[in-house]
């Protein structure tokens, strides 16, 4: 049995209306007969979901987008960087904290808390752990007045000179320790 050859043209000339239900979706044959329609996922101009995944991906966050105030952002954006520019001491301390070490507390380094940054944070165990190099003996009332706001905020604040972290830091550990092993035997949270 031998096809015709003008079943495309049939098929052309037989296409069936738009339905009303999909108007955006009417087909035209006389030009592609196997036109590419689009997918249950896209919307009617084609735009897939990866693709609106995609903007929201390189979209702003909120605090620079405006939707908090300038000082938040300005805090968020000088986190990010302290975050990327540790000091040799950060790191030697990170390096004990980072990846749940200790008794399976979680920390976070560079935290905006309020208008300041703390250099590390459990929030299970309300312990912020703050390092103080030598720029910190000229800004005692700073500092002071700093971790008062921090204690209002019902967080614990144990500081460390980096000379203490540089040359005794299984002390400086132990320390941090047993502040959280005190945390846990008050009763406020089990982070097991």
């Amino acid at each position: 049995m031998r096809k015709n050859s003008n079943h495309v043209e049939d098929a052309v000339s037989n296409q069936p209306t738009p339905s009303p239900a999909f108007p955006a979706y009417s087909v035209d044959l006389s030009t592609n007969p196997f036109p590419r329609l689009p997918l249950a996922r896209e919307g009617a101009d084609g735009a897939s979901a990866s693709d609106a995944a995609q903007t929201r991906a390189n979209a702003p966050s909120p605090a620079s987008r405006g939707k908090a105030g300038k000082g938040v952002r300005q805090v968020v954006t000088r986190a990010r960087k302290l975050r990327r520019s540790m000091t040799d001491c950060e790191q030697v301390i990170w390096h004990s904290l980072r990846r749940k070490q200790i008794e399976d507390f979680r920390f976070r380094r560079q935290r905006p808390i309020g208008k300041y940054i703390v250099d590390f944070i459990c929030l299970d165990a309300k312990l912020i752990i703050e390092l103080d190099g030598g720029q910190h003996s000229q800004q005692v009332e700073y500092d002071e007045k700093r971790s008062q706001f921090l204690k209002s905020q019902g967080f614990s604040v144990l500081r460390f000179w980096n000379s203490d972290v540089m040359e005794n830091l299984s002390g400086v550990l132990e320390t941090i320790y047993l502040a959280l092993l005190a945390h846990v035997g008050d009763g406020s949270t089990n982070p097991f």
